[in-house]
């Protein structure tokens, strides 16, 4: 091998498509309702299967990822199935701050029972997360892409904050729970 060029490097999962919306209601399953890896695959499909059967454009939505628009019609088709509810608090609402989001994503999580939060990010990560607990300093996630936890320091609900490596958008967090 030449020393000049570069070693080339595998593609992993996720690098090529953008399922990671897909991934998140399957983990909210496994997190309210634990399924087995076999059960996790069949319903894996089903989610693929409604994205492709609803019109959504099946390949806009593996390559661009889901829009809050698909996610809601794939909670819709999926999550009754499972006795698992879900509602988005900040829906039509002005943004709020920091402190304020971050607060009401801890009340959720906190009134017990077996919840969970689905979680729009952008700026380092353009991706749909979950929110398995959340303390002061920062939120940790049970993630299709292996991130384990962010740091409230590097988040913002603001979209001017340029400094800050996670943009976190209230009006596209999905509150659930089981039912």
């Amino acid at each position: 091998m030449n020393k000049t060029s570069k070693r080339k490097v595998p593609f992993l999962q996720g690098s090529l498509d953008a399922l990671c919306g897909v991934y998140c209601i399957v983990n909210v399953v496994n997190l309210i309702k634990p399924l087995s890896k076999p059960q996790s695959k069949v319903l894996f499909g089903e989610i693929v299967c409604q994205v492709d059967q609803q019109a959504m454009q099946l390949q806009n939505c593996l390559l661009e990822g889901l829009s809050l628009k698909v996610m809601k019609k794939l909670l819709h088709a999926t999550l009754s199935g499972y006795a698992i509810v879900w509602h988005i608090p900040y829906a039509g609402k002005r943004n709020p701050s920091l402190n304020a989001f971050w607060l009401s994503m801890q009340a959720f999580l906190e009134e017990g029972g077996r919840r969970c939060i689905l979680l729009r990010l952008t700026g380092t990560n353009d991706h749909w997360t979950v929110v398995k607990s959340i303390s002061q300093q920062q939120l940790n996630l049970y993630d299709s892409d292996n991130l384990q936890r962010i740091s409230r320091m590097h988040c913002s609900t603001e979209a001017t904050a340029a400094d800050k490596a996670h943009m976190l958008w209230p009006a596209q967090c999905i509150f659930i729970r089981s039912n």
